[in-house]
């Protein structure tokens, strides 16, 4: 083992395997590179199955390990359970807290690599750098590594990766820039030397220039068998710029020896690193093929069949009988079977990558299933007519920005668990049911029982709680990396003229919620006072939100108010209303005449 790790700040590697292979080639490299003081590998195999079911491929990987370990690197072999690898391996690395990845890929013919689809999903969601290694074609240990540079940081990065790794095996470590027949020699050097700026160990690298028009032939034409390439790459989307750019490609398709593509940022200020490191742990990225099947997901989500009608009929019956007994286990059971959690994400996901159709789709089943779920609870309130309106009823008929938080971490429980598989997706319909049927239900039965007041309140509430589920899933879907491909600058506007919309109407609606507690409260405190100063008459009730909440009330009464009443009562308002209250008195004394 060597100690040539000075200044290396790669202290945890994490190595997918699942061939024994071709394990052992990824694990050395790893241990190669790794901190040979406080870091250690993590060869992790991504249970889809059984543990039982993997036993045999397990048992194939610890001899390995063991010899490592008796080499003297600190391995480990940890198994992670998950739906798809690819999902596993971004687990398992945020969990983690990898500094680096390091993938494999194949060559299935002299002219083809193959990374295969869950190394592509990997590298389009990862968050930490990406290291990839293809093996030689001939099979042979390197004697020599080759780093071409161009004066970038990829170069660079490669270069300090490449300097390590010969440090490791002790061989030669050779940096080539390659530049036309027409440019100076010394401008070629130059390039050399500010790649190899401020990296150590640098006094035995042999500088090497190639004049050559195509550098990605004339570095092919140097290499040998034996050797080791060491090229930095950068870019992302589109595939890493479908597999980090032409030349990078060119080196994997058509070279004989092994090939290491380095990201640019394995290096970095240690300070910057563990803050990175920090928040990458609480950063969820999808896959590509995790977003096509959320899209999918929506679509199907946002039909209106019939077993939808069916459970908003089920639910709204439940839920409106549930209100008027006051039982609390029965609306929950209707939360258990109302399914507004689905078109309410699909409109998200519509929303998220501009799909417009989606959304129009989403919003129709909601159009569909509000009226349905209204006339189902109005037909259950004129059965039940006559019966007082219950603390559960009243609570929906009284909304508070309390209820809009509630409603927008429903909105993000939703999305998250779309998007996480590992986390059963009713949970989620229940938060969001719990949001909008009792509302709903509320809504019909005030209107049935001639509370106009009561209806509309409830109504105010559902019309809340469903414009912040549906903008936090949008938001919560957005960040997760479902975005909308946007290519013409009408689209852009639109689309932001169209965030900005949401957002308006997100503040109004929280706006008229607050309003609405507000003149509600108002009109408790004045029912409130009128019974406690009995049989005095009170006039100009002005309520002042603050803490405390100051009350000012006008009181005319033809006997004196004294100071022990007035104390009670502020006493009395201040338990109602759960906050401080002051409360100030104007006394108006009546004389009547005999």
């Amino acid at each position: 083992m060597s100690d040539t790790n000075t200044q290396n700040t790669i202290n945890k590697i994490i190595v997918p395997i699942s061939n024994p292979d071709s394990a052992e080639d990824l694990l050395r490299l790893a241990c190669a590179l790794v901190n040979s003081e406080e870091g250690r590998v993590i060869g992790l195999f991504i249970l889809r199955g059984d543990l039982d079911d993997e036993a045999e491929t397990i048992d194939q990987l610890e001899p390995l390990m063991e010899q490592l370990l008796a080499e003297g690197y600190t391995v480990k072999l940890q198994t992670h359970k998950s739906s798809s690898v690819a999902r596993g391996i971004l687990d398992a690395a945020r969990d983690e807290g990898g500094d680096l990845i390091i993938l494999g890929v194949q060559h299935s013919s002299p002219e083809q690599v193959v990374l295969g689809t869950i190394g592509e999903n990997v590298i389009a969601a990862i968050s930490c750098p990406v290291l990839i290694y293809r093996p030689s074609r001939t099979e042979q240990k390197a004697h020599r590594i080759v780093v071409p540079t161009d004066g970038s940081l990829p170069a660079k990065t490669a270069s300090r990766i490449g300097i390590q790794l010969a440090a490791h095996y002790h061989i030669e470590t050779e940096v080539v820039y390659v530049q036309p027949s027409y440019r100076s020699r010394w401008e070629g050097l130059g390039h050399i030397e500010q790649t190899l700026e401020d990296i150590p160990n640098t006094e035995h690298v042999k500088r090497t220039l190639i004049t050559a028009q195509n550098p990605a032939q004339g570095l092919l034409a140097r290499l040998n068998d034996d050797d080791l390439l060491v090229v930095g790459y950068s870019g992302r989307s589109d595939f890493e710029r479908w597999l980090f750019g032409d030349f990078s490609r060119q080196m994997l398709m058509r070279s004989r020896c092994a090939v290491v593509l380095v990201s640019p940022s394995v290096q970095t200020n240690p300070l910057f690193h563990r803050a990175r490191k920090g928040f990458n742990r609480f950063v969820l990225r999808l896959t590509p093929a995790e977003q096509e099947d959320i899209e999918r997901q929506a679509f199907d989500m946002s039909a209106a069949n019939l077993d939808y009608l069916v459970l908003i009929g089920i639910a709204a019956m439940l839920a409106s009988l549930g209100l008027l007994a006051n039982s609390v286990a029965v609306i929950i059971g209707a939360m258990l079977v109302a399914p507004f959690m689905q078109p309410c994400i699909a409109f998200a996901v519509g929303m998220a990558t501009s799909q417009m159709a989606l959304a129009r789709r989403a919003v129709m089943s909601l159009l569909i299933g509000i009226p349905f779920a209204v006339l189902i609870a109005a037909l259950t309130g004129l059965l039940a007519q006559g019966r007082p309106f219950t603390a559960e009823m009243l609570a929906r008929g009284n909304p508070t920005l309390l209820d809009v938080m509630v409603a927008f971490a429903s909105g993000v429980m939703g999305a998250y668990a779309t998007a996480r598989k590992d986390i059963p997706s009713a949970l989620a319909g229940v938060a969001i049911a719990a949001a909008l049927m009792p509302p709903l239900c509320t809504f019909g039965l005030g209107l049935t029982a001639g509370n106009l007041d009561l209806g509309l309140r409830a109504g105010l509430l559902f019309l809340t709680n469903i414009v912040c589920i549906a903008i936090a899933a949008w938001v919560v879907f957005f960040l997760l990396g479902l975005r909308p491909v946007l290519n013409k600058t009408v689209e852009r506007v639109r689309y932001a003229t169209l965030v900005a919309f949401a957002l308006l109407v997100l503040l109004t609606m929280g706006s008229l919620v607050n309003l609405s507690a507000n003149t509600n409260r108002s009109q408790q405190v004045v029912q409130w006072l009128a019974t406690a100063f009995l049989p005095a008459q009170i006039h100009d009730v002005e309520v002042q939100e603050g803490i405390p909440v100051k009350v000012t009330v006008v009181v005319r009464s033809n006997t004196i108010v004294n100071e022990t009443q007035v104390t009670a009562i502020e006493k009395m308002l201040a338990e109602k209303l759960s906050r401080p209250v002051h409360l100030e008195i104007v006394f108006q004394q009546t004389i009547s005449a005999p």
